[in-house]
C-alpha cells in the first residue's frame, strides 16, 4: 500500500524551520559580500605592475607623500602607473600629472637588469616635465 503525501497549510513548527533558512541564506549572501570585497581590495595594492626585480640598498627608505610609478624592465619597456607608454609620450604624461598636483614626486622602479640609459632618459624626462624630486626604489638591505 502506497503512502500518499498531501500539501498543508504551514504550520508554526515549519515556518520557523524556512525562517532559520532564510536567515542563513541571507548571512551567507553577506559573507560572499564581504569576502568579494577582501579580494578586490587586497589586489589594488599600489606596486608597479610588472614584473621587476628591484636592486638592493642599505640607505632605502619608504617614501610616504604622492608620487607617480615609473618603472623600467630589464628589457628597457617603461611603464606609468601599469600602463606601458613610449619614451616621448612620458613628458607630456609627467607634465599632466604635475599640473594635477604640483608637489607630486616620481618614484623609478627600475630592473636589477635594466640599462643605465633607459634610467637615465627617464630622470631627464622627469625633469623637463619639472618633476625634480625624483627617487630611485630599492630593496632595504
Amino acid at each position: 500500500m502506497k503512502r500518499q503525501r498531501h500539501l498543508s497549510a504551514p504550520t508554526e513548527e515549519s515556518s520557523g524551520a524556512e525562517a532559520v533558512t532564510n536567515n542563513i541564506i541571507n548571512l551567507i549572501d553577506v559573507v560572499f559580500v564581504l569576502l568579494i570585497f577582501f579580494v578586490l581590495a587586497s589586489t589594488f595594492s599600489k606596486d608597479a605592475g610588472v614584473d621587476i626585480k628591484k636592486p638592493n640598498a642599505q640607505s632605502a627608505s619608504e617614501i610616504k607623500d604622492k608620487n607617480i610609478q615609473i618603472a623600467i624592465t630589464k628589457e628597457g619597456s617603461i611603464y606609468v602607473e601599469q600602463k606601458q607608454v613610449d619614451l616621448e609620450v612620458l613628458e607630456s604624461l609627467l607634465k599632466r600629472q604635475k599640473s594635477l598636483s604640483p608637489t607630486i614626486k616620481a618614484v623609478i622602479v627600475a630592473d636589477n637588469t635594466s640599462m643605465t640609459g633607459s634610467l637615465v632618459k627617464v630622470i631627464d624626462k622627469c625633469n623637463l616635465a619639472g618633476i625634480k624630486d625624483v627617487s630611485i626604489a630599492a630593496l632595504k638591505e
